[in-house]
């Protein structure tokens, strides 16, 4: 039903819409014994409507010759004003062609002026990012949604970005309150995803980032913004719609975590799977209404969840289903069997929101949202056995390991590991300052033995204290900000080496040392002196 309203709505504007409109208006004069040409160039589909005025000599008349590039040219006598319309059959340059050579000494004054439709875009269409595989098919169901309302339209895959009407473009996040941007009829830029679920970035639906691109598309063919809220060129976007969104945990036996949902609407249904590396103990999981779950079932007290038999699964190590019917501020609470393997073991949650279209919402029986209901059990194990902390973050991060209450490095894994620090300053793995930690590690360091030397050694005095740092930091803004002053030097002074070749251990050897005095500068010499100086002229006055 909701794609009916937006398809009449959209009929409704195409009604009162002349496409992408370029007009222009030429005072022509045509001396006696001369001619004169006007060149248009058109795409096969553009349509071309045209208005002549004809004024001078004893008869107000010129003949007219319109080539065509596929030779189907036209020709006649306008007398005084002709108007005509056409739609071109190829691509190519279209001559109107303006003869007085059969007047001896009249010249004559002509009035040209023409409106070219652009019904036909050749598409240049930056290639997506290798994360972002799920917008493949978003460029040609937009197009084909803007087709299928006016049938004249035409979209073409341009062969190079020089040859393009209309550039498409990909933008990760714009952080600001637009989701999408038209420039003028020759540039689009549409979102991928944004942070406004739980602060995490995660990806847009492949139905959010096609509502975006029709929105811009219609900004191209030359459609404003309308009142309507069902109309696909309302300005806001009402209801966001996340993709796929996946996250691992490492958790050891007798754990709870809860994974919040990501919408913005008041009841969805989403499809989840949760599956551990545990080959032989697995858990229990249950879509809950809220956090309270978690903090209920910690207490050992009865904790509410929703009680539809897709909604809740016991004893499994892999589990996938849909669940519907489920209210804003739900999500996954995932609950590790009292047994496991390995002390510790890595559990991936994956959830994502069913589209409510028709044929999605056709494909399920539930008439009713379950209601949460209370659980019938009382959790068998001790208040000491079931702790959890109470924040949703009770994981350690990647490259660490929960030991004796506390994360420490994985020995498994002492080479890689997360940038733990920076990632609680700045809010994000996927943030530029940790991505480009992340690569100088990856892609200089650890490519030569004394670089690969360095950072075993530097792992295990990183991670000692670290993941206290990082803890602190989410506990605490204004200790996070402290940090983010106090890492930013450092960090700027290690983008130096982005600028650089390192191809070698002595210029690993040489860079590394540099940047370390350079660094020592900054933190030690430099303060201790300021301190230092600061302290004489103090001394002076006393």
């Amino acid at each position: 039903m909701l794609y009916l309203v937006l398809f009449s709505s959209l009929c409704l504007l195409l009604f009162a819409w002349n496409g992408n409109v370029f007009a222009e208006t030429k005072d022509i004069t045509v001396a006696a014994r001369s001619f004169e040409q006007v060149q248009i160039f058109l795409n096969q589909g553009d349509e071309l409507r045209y208005s002549i005025g004809v004024s001078g000599g004893s008869n107000d008349d010129i003949d007219l010759t319109i080539f065509m590039p596929d030779g189907d040219n036209k020709s006649g006598l306008v007398y005084e004003k002709f108007s005509g319309s056409f739609i071109a059959a190829s691509s190519g340059t279209h001559v109107f062609s303006f003869d007085n050579t059969f007047s001896l000494v009249s010249n004559k004054f002509i009035s040209f002026s023409y409106e070219r439709i652009q019904n036909t875009f050749y598409i240049y269409v930056e290639e997506l990012p290798n994360w972002a595989d799920y917008a493949d098919n978003v460029v040609y169901d937009a197009t084909e949604f803007w087709k299928n309302a006016n049938p004249q339209l035409n979209f073409y895959i341009a062969p190079s970005e020089q040859n393009a009407d209309l550039r498409i473009q990909w933008v990760k996040e714009f952080g600001v309150e637009h989701v999408g941007f038209a420039v003028g009829s020759f540039l689009i830029e549409v979102g991928l995803g944004d942070s406004n679920c739980n602060g995490d970035w995660q990806p847009y639906s492949a139905d959010h980032v096609s509502y975006i691109m029709k929105h811009e598309i219609g900004h191209v063919l030359g459609l404003e913004h309308s009142s309507d809220t069902n109309s696909i060129m309302y300005p806001i976007v009402q209801k966001t719609e996340w993709g796929l969104v996946e996250k691992e945990f490492t958790l050891t036996e007798g754990y709870g975590q809860f994974t919040p949902f990501c919408t913005t609407k008041e009841i969805s249904a989403f499809w989840y799977n949760v599956e551990t590396e545990d080959p032989t103990f697995g858990f229990d999981v249950y879509v809950v209404p809220s956090i309270d779950s978690l903090y209920d079932w910690s207490d050992v007290i009865p904790f509410q969840y929703y009680s539809h038999k897709d909604c809740f699964g016991k004893g499994f190590i892999q589990y996938s289903k849909n669940c519907q019917g489920v209210r804003n501020g739900g999500g996954i609470f995932v609950i590790m069997d009292d047994e496991l393997s390995e002390p510790l073991t890595k559990i991936t949650i994956q959830a994502e929101e069913i589209p409510l279209t028709v044929s999605r919402v056709q494909s399920t029986s539930m008439k009713y949202p379950p209601e949460p209901e209370i659980i019938p059990q009382q959790p068998q194990q001790t208040p000491q056995q079931k702790q959890v902390q109470p924040k949703i973050e009770t994981s350690c991060e990647p490259g660490t390991i929960l030991k004796n209450g506390a994360c420490v490095l994985d020995p498994t894994k002492s080479n890689g590991g997360g940038c733990l620090i920076a990632t609680a300053t700045f809010g994000s793995e996927l943030a530029p300052q940790v991505q480009q930690l992340r690569e100088l590690r990856d892609n200089y360091l650890m490519k030569t033995e004394s670089g690969s030397t360095f950072i075993t050694g530097f792992n295990q005095f990183y991670y000692s204290f670290s993941p206290t740092i990082a803890d602190w930091e989410r506990q605490n803004p204004v200790f996070r900000e402290a940090v983010k002053l106090a890492i930013t030097p450092l960090i700027t002074s290690l983008s130096i080496l982005n600028y650089i070749d390192m191809d070698s251990e002595i210029e690993v050897l040489g860079y590394g040392i540099s940047l370390i005095l350079l660094n020592v500068c900054m933190y030690i010499i430099a303060p201790v002196g300021i301190g230092i100086f600061v302290f004489r002229k103090k001394s002076k006055f006393v």
